[in-house]
């Protein structure tokens, strides 16, 4: 097996996260009395932090994206959690990794306690080393960050034997600043000329793809 650690990026590449998220944002847009997002917008808020999405979708300053936030928030902690579904197959090849001796690291822009509670309701915790995500105060959401605190709690890492899986190009972008390899998914939500530009090491389609090149002969 090529790889030793294996770093997952969680919204839209372990979890389909769209009705819960779309459904915390027209939440809060609401509570603020502002029109509502159409799918476009709604899908800018899967992977980046909370108040960039929210300052980009409305124009809004900071103090008011804070507020969305906390609004955002209060329907995720009552609903949007539960609303999150697994990618088929998904949860065979974290299993198959973890069987095979892979260390696995869930790395995310959601706040820590959020990813927690959905990689566990999923029945997938057992299956990492750790879930590394962003704080509630809003520090550390930038992916970059995340990963390098991912990397820092593991210690002892052997970056040439490591690889990022996201869907976004802040995922990309984290695997080089880091200096690990990175898998570009094409099932999620990322844009991907914004990708690209990134030049991940690969690219996939789906699951079955992804678990190929993480598990076949000459794996990535």
């Amino acid at each position: 097996m090529r790889w030793t650690t294996v770093f997952w990026d969680l919204d839209g590449t372990l979890i389909d996260p769209w009705e819960g998220i779309t459904g915390a944002v027209r939440y809060a847009v609401a509570a603020l009395g502002h029109p509502p997002l159409d799918d476009a917008a709604l899908a800018g808020f899967i992977g980046p932090p909370l108040l960039d999405s929210f300052h980009r979708a409305t124009g809004w300053d900071e103090a008011r994206c804070r507020v969305a936030v906390d609004h955002y928030r209060v329907y995720f902690r009552r609903e949007g959690i539960r609303q999150q579904h697994q990618y088929p197959g998904i949860a065979g090849l974290v299993q198959d990794l973890a069987g095979h001796g892979v260390r696995q690291v869930v790395a995310t822009s959601k706040p820590t306690p959020f990813a927690e509670e959905i990689v566990t309701g999923h029945r997938l915790r057992p299956y990492f080393a750790e879930v590394v995500g962003s704080d509630l105060d809003g520090r550390r959401a930038a992916k970059r960050e995340v990963l390098q605190a991912a990397v820092d709690m593991l210690g002892n890492l052997d970056l040439s034997r490591a690889v990022m899986i996201g869907d976004t190009a802040a995922d990309v972008e984290a695997a080089h600043a880091v200096g690990c390899a990175s898998v570009a998914v094409r099932y999620g939500y990322g844009h991907w000329v914004e990708i690209q530009r990134e030049r991940p090491t690969v690219t996939v389609a789906t699951v079955a793809d992804l678990a190929r090149r993480l598990m076949g002969p000459g794996a990535v």
